[in-house]
């Protein structure tokens, strides 16, 4: 049986914000030594056990482009879930990844792909390579690495850290930011200065009344003219979320 081609996710949709009103807050003195501030950042994200969401996710590369919406319900530290949407609120289909585990539903063709989650398949079917971490840190925007250990350079920009590690002729940099210190933004960068991948964090707002967490992700590979955004429109930290999906017997499946 031959595998048919996954159809490009081109929908036209609209990309609507809801406007908040915000509130006027003394800004903190950026003093704190390297140490504490990647326990803040550790501890912002320890917070975090699950994620409920709804928005809009672009994936552009240069064999195709798209757009479509999206609800969301992903459970630290293995099950994402991911259904999009079409026109009308038509659903497209269906993305499930755990530690081991990739699968993709068609609703519209009735198939499934089911392959690994070690980036492989995922960049078979929408030509954007990204490990299970990377996609979780895509929707959660959390980017700092565990265990980075102290950096080799330690500065502030009046609004956030800056955290730079080196290793061999490349560096990775993090803007981490100075009030509510989650991840503004991470880059790698070679030899030759050119970044090589670059995530960015913006749009902050406050979620259950505590957590402040940005709405507007963006994952770059500028090598590879490859990238992923996700932007919510409505998010919900803490609550139940069901990462459960069967294939119907009666679909397809591909195996890759």
């Amino acid at each position: 049986k031959s595998v048919r081609c996954l159809p490009t996710l081109v929908i036209a949709s609209a990309l609507c914000l809801a406007g908040c009103g915000t509130t006027v807050r003394a800004r903190k003195e950026l003093s704190l030594p390297p140490d504490r501030v990647m326990e803040l950042v550790r501890q912002r994200s320890e917070t975090v056990r699950t994620l409920r969401g709804e928005g809009v996710v672009t994936i552009e590369s240069p064999e195709q482009s798209g757009s479509s919406s999206f609800s969301l319900n992903l459970k630290k530290p293995d099950s994402i879930l991911v259904n999009l949407n079409g026109p009308f609120g038509i659903r497209f289909g269906t993305l499930l990844f755990s530690r081991d585990r990739f699968i993709f539903y068609n609703y519209q063709d009735n198939y499934a792909f089911v392959g690994k989650s070690d980036g492989t398949t995922l960049h078979s079917m929408f030509n954007l390579r990204m490990t299970f971490d990377e996609v979780m840190r895509a929707f959660t925007g959390e980017f700092f690495a565990p265990g980075a250990g102290m950096p080799d350079s330690f500065v502030t920009d009046g609004e956030s850290y800056v955290f730079t590690y080196r290793s061999g002729d490349s560096r990775t940099e993090y803007r981490v930011d100075g009030q509510d210190y989650f991840i503004r933004s991470y880059r790698v960068i070679d030899a030759s200065g050119r970044p090589t991948l670059t995530a960015m964090a913006s749009e902050p707002e406050e979620t259950e009344g505590t957590i402040v967490t940005p709405r507007l992700l963006r994952v770059v590979f500028p090598g590879e003219r490859r990238s992923i955004s996700v932007a919510y429109s409505d998010m919900q930290i803490n609550r139940e979320a069901a990462c459960f999906f069967s294939i119907p017997k009666s679909a397809d499946i591909f195996y890759r």
